[in-house]
């Protein structure tokens, strides 16, 4: 005998599948504004685009640079693999765990934790603790 999913479940499940994926994506879209900055600056071209983008994405100078900071941390292999990962509930990492994770300079180290944070669904505050700690006891 075959269970079947209630209609309702089963659409429930959907919306959460559709959440999950318009999560990554958003972190996706954050990191390729990033890597665009990036991109522009290596080749002196940032100056004259800048003002630009900042009307184009709806986002000031400032959160653009710090999108590139972010993409000049991960390689765009590591990143997307990163946003890949997910939680238990099916969602991936929030962009606040992604600027945690920033901090962790060795590439190695910080997969690891990404995984394992996704994995057991850390809090943002549980994986600054963690980095905090790693941090200090590097340095």
């Amino acid at each position: 005998m075959v269970d079947t999913l209630d209609p309702v479940l089963a659409v429930a499940l959907h919306i959460v599948a559709r959440f999950a994926a318009s999560a990554q994506e958003e972190l996706l879209v954050r990191y390729d504004m990033g890597w665009l900055v990036h991109t522009l600056q290596e080749q002196g071209k940032l100056a004259e685009n800048l003002p630009a983008l900042t009307r184009i994405f709806g986002l000031d100078e400032s959160r653009l640079r710090y999108y590139s900071r972010i993409s000049q941390t991960f390689p765009p292999k590591e990143f997307y693999w990163v946003a890949s990962l997910r939680r238990p509930d099916g969602r991936p990492l929030s962009w606040t765990h992604i600027e945690h994770l920033q901090k962790v300079t060795v590439a190695r180290r910080r997969r690891e934790i990404a995984f394992q944070a996704a994995q057991e669904a850390w809090a943002v505050k549980e994986l600054e603790e963690r980095v905090r700690a790693l941090r200090v006891g590097s340095g």
